[in-house]
């Protein structure tokens, strides 16, 4: 018997990796780990590491928290794993759209820096988090990272 909201996560974090192979990135979905989980999809030589969340409706602020939270630990799992993880990006995807460059990408302000500044750190403390569609996101790690 198949789950439908399991499914719905399958089919979401293969269109995220087939979209960022079609832009000549390097991706590929991870198995899961149980409580050392290393998010869903990992990119560009494991330097990025992304989960996947699709839903019927939009989320919540609450909810954006909290999965971005998961997506920050399941970073540092990578990291303690070995990989060489530069970047955590939170993927939404968008209700109705099966585009994944539509998306929303979401990720920790230090690595949305670092990846607009092709690998600059900030030296100024950052919080939050920023926003861009997974086309920009795309583009971005393209810059930096294009087959690796």
């Amino acid at each position: 018997m198949t789950n439908p909201p399991k499914a719905r996560g399958t089919a979401a974090e293969t269109a995220v990796v087939r979209y960022l192979r079609a832009r000549g990135l390097e991706a590929h979905r991870v198995a899961l780990a149980g409580v050392q989980d290393q998010g869903d999809v990992h990119a560009c030589g494991r330097r990025v590491v992304i989960e996947v969340k699709s839903r019927r409706g939009l989320p919540s602020l609450r909810d954006l928290e909290a999965w971005m939270a998961e997506t920050e630990r399941e970073a540092q799992h990578a990291v303690d794993a070995g990989h060489p993880v530069e970047v955590a990006v939170l993927v939404v995807k968008r209700p109705g759209s099966a585009k994944p460059e539509q998306w929303t990408a979401h990720l920790p302000t230090a690595n949305a820096i670092y990846i607009l500044t092709k690998g600059a750190r900030s030296v100024v403390p950052t919080t939050g988090t920023v926003a861009m569609t997974v086309g920009m996101l795309a583009d971005h790690l393209a810059a930096m990272w294009a087959e690796q």
